[in-house]
């Protein structure tokens, strides 16, 4: 997290997004890969008053953490 990411409480990003790219991190640097729902909650535990959200956009509804974005993601903020 520390590398990878920013904490911040007006970032999001989407769940799968974030997996994605720990997903990746973890197999780079020789970690086992845990489920999405372990992730989530050993995300949770690890940034205090981090939120999970389906904010509305058209018809879809993509589960998003609010409160922490990809460091890569801030010079094109998204």
């Amino acid at each position: 997290m520390r590398d990878r990411c920013v904490r911040d409480p007006e970032r999001e990003i989407a769940v799968d997004d974030l997996y994605t790219a720990w997903g990746s991190w973890a197999v780079d640097n020789g970690h086992v890969k845990s489920t999405k729902q372990v992730f989530g909650r050993d995300l949770r535990a690890a940034i205090p008053g981090l939120r999970v959200a389906r904010p509305r956009d058209g018809a879809e509804r993509e589960r998003v953490y609010k409160g922490v974005a990809l460091r890569c993601a801030d010079s094109s903020g998204g």
